[in-house]
């Protein structure tokens, strides 16, 4: 099964701005990259770490993964509203996936009221708490290895 078998869900909450998935620094990538597997994977009913493992263990991170796996299980079942997830292939953020860059952005940079209400939109009450906790142990497992989810790549300085 492959991309044309699976019907996509329109986005109709896609208004970020057009953030290319290039521009974020190498944990947001990474994770924004988990999420779209781990989605694919559920869909087509496979095994989600199996597609994933050989990533985390390149990088000496595979404590990372039952995180991942829990921060997706936690949207699967506690998101309010449908969340928005591009396929793999996509250069672009969905706004749902940019949501969720931010939360783990803020979560890295000790802004846990920010994650929150960031997250509200999407998943609120005790869940939001439950959520937040594993995106941080995630945050903190990446950052453990050198990656991490704040910062840009699109940056540079340049002599005028």
């Amino acid at each position: 099964m492959d991309n044309q078998d699976i019907k996509p869900l329109e986005c109709s909450r896609n208004s970020a701005p057009q953030i290319k998935l290039s521009a974020l620094s190498p944990g947001a990538e990474l994770f924004v990259w988990s999420v779209r597997t781990w989605v694919r994977a559920a869909r087509q009913r496979q095994c989600v770490v199996r597609l994933l493992v050989g990533r985390y263990h390149e990088i000496g991170c595979v404590a990372a993964l039952p995180l991942i796996d829990e921060i997706m299980m936690l949207i699967s079942a506690a998101a309010y509203r449908p969340v928005c997830i591009h396929f793999c292939n996509s250069e672009t953020l969905s706004g749902d996936e940019h949501i969720l860059v931010r939360v783990l952005q803020a979560i890295q940079r000790g802004q846990d009221a920010k994650a929150q209400v960031e997250l509200s939109g999407m998943i609120g009450g005790r869940l939001n708490f439950t959520f937040r906790r594993a995106a941080g142990d995630y945050v903190e497992q990446l950052a453990a290895v050198d990656l991490h989810c704040t910062g840009i790549r699109a940056l540079s300085l340049v002599k005028t």
